[in-house]
């Protein structure tokens, strides 16, 4: 009767270990990912308060000046912004109550961080285009 009930064989430390370490690593890779995604969300968002600053600049003078141009294509650029086109911007002095328009386009460099096939790491550049517009009054 012994005999055919056995005792059950205790697995090596190694067996007992493996399911726990590959999901910390797989929550590892979930968190980079996740940290990576919101980086370029955060940048998009600088760019976004960028061009606030400046439609409240031009909600001032009434226009976007030259000084001010070349000051947010800087600040577009430090950003990762390339390819900055501000046609449709309100670049000659307007009057008081007057709309004002401040319109970029552009690529924004990101960085695209995965999971390819067959369980490769992608860690990939990229740029994305993107489009903002503010409209403000003229109060000057």
């Amino acid at each position: 009767m012994k005999n055919i009930i056995k005792k059950k064989d205790r697995g090596s430390i190694i067996d007992s270990m493996f399911a726990p370490v590959l999901g910390a690593i797989a929550m590892a890779l979930v968190v980079v990912i996740f940290a990576n995604f919101m980086a370029n969300i955060d940048r998009k968002n600088d760019v976004e308060q960028v061009a606030r600053k400046y439609i409240l600049i031009m909600e001032t003078d009434g226009y976007l000046g030259s000084t001010d141009e070349t000051a947010l294509r800087q600040e577009l650029a430090a950003l990762g912004v390339s390819s900055i086109d501000l046609s449709g911007t309100t670049f000659t002095e307007v009057g008081y109550g007057e709309p004002v328009t401040l319109e970029i386009d552009g690529e924004m460099a990101i960085r695209s961080l995965g999971v390819g096939n067959g369980l490769s790491f992608r860690n990939d550049a990229d740029t994305i285009d993107i489009h903002i517009e503010k409209t403000s009054t003229a109060k000057h």
